[in-house]
């Protein structure tokens, strides 16, 4: 609990952080480790320390980008060999791990510096007056990391109207958002203040929305600091269901940090009022079953389809992916964590026979310089790339497709790929697409196999996908696809209730107002 609190603490303010810059670091030779998007305001707030030069930047994955925002960027064991006064940190999540690989790289302890961490930067976080609440009473909190979600907005509504909810944000202060119609705070990322909050406010219930892997302690420690709060919990992603290295590659935790966010986990299983997650099948209802919080499976973003339109069938095919396309420079440094099916739409492409459209939910526009490869890439032919889309235009235009594409090459042995019902598959459903999936979505195979929503292939090369493609009509399955989206609501509609029933129970003797 002690590391948390030193780790995940303090507020990452940007303005605290300037201070810190311009009052507290050394001058010298530096380097920066991280070549992510805090690292952009970070170097903006090093401009005012003339005597602070950044020679490089220091990211894992510099093998595969050798220059960001102007810097060389080299790896933790090449920046080893550097000659420089000190490492000075960027990421607001992930201070340990980067010390532990500067560490391991050859790199002294003693050169360095975190910000967020460091006591002078927690000291000038403490000397802050305490955050302000809304002035008024609310029944519950709703925590918010990140915008992936299970419950969507519109369902949370039910049990926690906008005017008896206080949402508090717990993500990046890049992508600080509340929700529409909700009183909101930012807490920018500080554990500490969100107990405090809690305590202040005195909620009934406190609703937490895990989008980040790397927020997973945040229930845990809640229950700890505040135990007779009543929490459910929300898990978008579990660490527990993904491989080793799959967390690093994909969600940069090392093995010490997979560790403590496994065991946080377990004691969210244990000691929380209620779980949700997007994972079911016999699988996973053994691993949970053996667990003390009572679960429950929430088919994620499902939406009511709306009229569908007969296309003519014609041997012309359009394929769409919607969903996470990584960077290219990062998908050439990873060979094991799935993303490897672009060579086979290429050829897919190749035969005349299909058009084919990748919507990339992460290509943001801060992220622009990430994703120009793609853009480079697709410029002509048949496969095309688009930046992400709002939700709505996204969905309005999936409609007009065939089939919503969700296989890989060779896939990952990993459980959460065989229990987890993915967001990208919800929404191809919602928008009345049939996917064609590779059969190590087991979970997803199952269901889309008993409703003949779709198609499954065993073997993912461009000849079976092709022939799987042209021996069906997506049309014929749509029926299918109706039924499947029809269960899938009524078992949301059923976990809705019960996390109503959850947030209206009394107030717990702590709570309760004094007589």
């Amino acid at each position: 609990m002690n590391r948390l609190q030193a780790w995940y603490g303090a507020a990452r303010d940007p303005a605290v952080r300037r201070s810190f810059v311009r009052d507290h670091l050394p001058g010298g030779d530096i380097l920066v480790s991280g070549a992510g998007l805090h690292t952009p305001g970070l170097l903006a707030d090093l401009e005012a320390r003339p005597d602070i030069r950044v020679r490089a930047l220091v990211d894992r994955l510099a093998a595969t980008r050798r220059e960001v925002y102007g810097l060389p960027v080299v790896t933790p064991d090449e920046a080893a060999a550097e000659k420089f006064d000190y490492v000075l940190l960027s990421h607001t999540s992930f201070e340990p791990e980067m010390t532990r690989q500067l560490v391991a790289a050859g790199v002294a302890p003693a050169r360095i510096k975190p910000i967020y961490s460091s006591d002078a930067y927690q000291g000038l976080v403490a000397a802050r007056p305490p955050r302000p609440v809304p002035d008024r009473s609310f029944d519950a909190i709703v925590v918010t990391t990140h915008s992936n979600t299970i419950v969507g907005d519109a369902e949370l509504a039910g049990p926690f109207p906008p005017d008896r909810t206080l949402v508090c944000y717990m993500g990046r202060v890049e992508t600080a958002t509340g929700i529409p119609g909700y009183a909101w705070l930012d807490l920018q990322e500080s554990i500490d203040d969100l107990v405090d909050v809690i305590r202040r406010v005195r909620p009934r219930v406190v609703y937490v929305r895990l989008g980040l892997l790397s927020k997973n302690y945040i229930p845990m420690y809640l229950k700890a600091r505040v135990p007779d709060v009543r929490v459910i919990v929300e898990f978008y992603d579990v660490s527990a269901s993904w491989r080793d290295q799959d967390a690093l590659d994909l969600f940069g935790l090392d093995d010490t940090s997979l560790r403590m966010m496994r065991l946080c986990e377990l004691a969210t299983f244990e000691s929380t009022d209620l779980v949700i997650s997007k994972r079911g099948g016999p699988e996973w209802d053994r691993i949970v079953g053996s667990l003390s919080s009572p679960y429950e499976l929430f088919f994620p973003q499902v939406r009511m389809a709306g009229e569908q339109q007969q296309r003519p069938a014609t041997e012309l095919r359009r394929l769409a992916f919607a969903g996470v396309l990584l960077p290219l420079h990062v998908l050439a440094s990873m060979t094991q964590v799935g993303f490897v099916f672009l060579d086979v739409l290429d050829q897919l492409g190749a035969t005349g026979r299909y058009e084919i459209d990748l919507f990339n939910s992460l290509h943001v526009p801060l992220a622009q310089e990430e994703y120009a490869s793609y853009e480079a890439k697709y410029a002509t032919g048949a496969v095309r790339y688009h930046p992400r889309l709002s939700y709505p235009d996204l969905m309005s235009r999936l409609g007009g497709y065939d089939f919503g594409w969700m296989c890989e090459v060779d896939p990952p042995a990993q459980i959460d790929r065989r229990v987890s019902v993915c967001n990208r598959f919800t929404g191809y459903l919602s928008a009345g697409l049939p996917p064609i999936l590779d059969d190590s979505w087991s979970f997803v195979s199952q269901l889309v196999r008993e409703y003949r929503a779709g198609i499954t292939v065993s073997k993912v090369n461009p000849q079976t996908v092709d022939a799987a493609l042209q021996a069906h009509d997506p049309n014929e399955l749509r029926a299918g696809l109706g039924r499947l989206r029809t269960h899938m609501l009524a078992a949301n509609d059923k976990v809705i209730e019960r996390i109503a029933r959850v947030a209206d129970e009394p107030a717990r003797p702590w709570l309760a107002p004094a007589a």
